[in-house]
């Protein structure tokens, strides 16, 4: 084999120049080869990133020679590539970093996080520009104009899980007549009607975790969620907006989901003591921002 670089011009007198390869030998045999032995590393490093159409429901594995074996370690987001492989649907086209483990034997090694790009279900997103909030919504594609909360306004909760939402309804209620300035009425009900906010259990996103939520902003506010969890922190959203606007949310679909699990930290109350009604403001200040982790550190037994 000899490699070396090959030159043209064309009739317009452009030139090009390619890398290219010549084979002065080829032999065939009519047994199979012993081939070099692929190394761990080898294989990892031959892995790339999988390739998803749209309209794909699961992500396709790579493939590995022989004696390997491969298995997917997980995704940033898993509400968008699950453990299993799954793909849920984003709103617009999502890039997931995903890894895979290669093993041999009692050799294993993990591949650089690999970039994915999974395709949405609306095209890019044109309309009103994602609401800013903490933390930030993970996705969003926005339409035109803007929902206006009027005096009539009221919070509707499904009344097929009136249980689960009524406290999440509520506490809804108190905080949006502290931002607002507002009372606002809390119904039962199986609609949301116009102006209002509506509160359900009832989703068909499977991939959503307990902290996940689906807003969808028209003449309505609806929240949908899998648990109490992600309703609740969806009105965290929605009032983190209005704190902004007083009367205004724009227009569009939001789904939302936190990236890590565990969010928070230690407060220490062994060495400087607090009162109670300091960590309970602690702890609704946590909540406005989706902190789901506090604790409370009490004393020293080690020494």
């Amino acid at each position: 084999i000899n490699n070396f670089d090959e030159t043209r011009t064309d009739a317009s007198g452009v030139t090009n120049k390619w890398n290219t390869v010549s084979i002065y030998e080829f032999e065939l045999y009519s047994t199979k080869l012993d081939l070099p032995a692929y190394t761990i590393d080898d294989v990892v490093a031959s892995i790339t990133a999988p390739v998803i159409n749209k309209g794909d429901s699961k992500m396709q594995m790579p493939e590995v020679p022989e004696g390997f074996e491969v298995e997917f370690v997980g995704a940033d987001y898993e509400q968008i590539i699950g453990a299993d492989g799954t793909i849920y649907e984003p709103l617009v086209d999502t890039t997931v970093e995903v890894n895979f483990k290669v093993k041999k034997g009692e050799e294993e090694k993990t591949t650089a996080a690999l970039q994915v790009l999974v395709p949405g279900k609306y095209e890019a997103n044109v309309g009103n520009e994602k609401p800013k909030v903490i933390p930030e919504l993970a996705e969003w594609y926005g339409t035109e104009g803007n929902f206006t909360i009027t005096d009539s306004t009221k919070i509707i909760v499904d009344s097929a899980y009136t249980e689960e939402l009524n406290e999440t309804a509520k506490k809804f209620a108190a905080d949006y007549k502290d931002i607002v300035g507002k009372d606002i009425v809390v119904e039962q009900g199986t609609e949301a009607g116009n102006n209002n906010f509506f509160l359900t259990l009832a989703t068909d996103d499977t991939g959503l975790c307990n902290e996940g939520n689906i807003i969808t902003i028209g003449n309505s506010v609806k929240i949908e969620a899998k648990a109490a969890k992600g309703a609740y922190y969806a009105t965290r959203s929605i009032l983190q907006i209005l704190k902004q606007t007083k009367a205004t949310i724009p227009q569009g679909i939001v789904r939302d989901y936190p990236k890590y699990k565990v969010r928070g930290f230690v407060l220490d109350v062994a060495r400087k003591s607090y009162e109670l009604e300091s960590l309970k403001e602690l702890a609704e200040t946590m909540s406005w921002y989706k902190l789901n982790d506090l604790q409370v550190h009490l004393n020293d037994n080690y020494i």
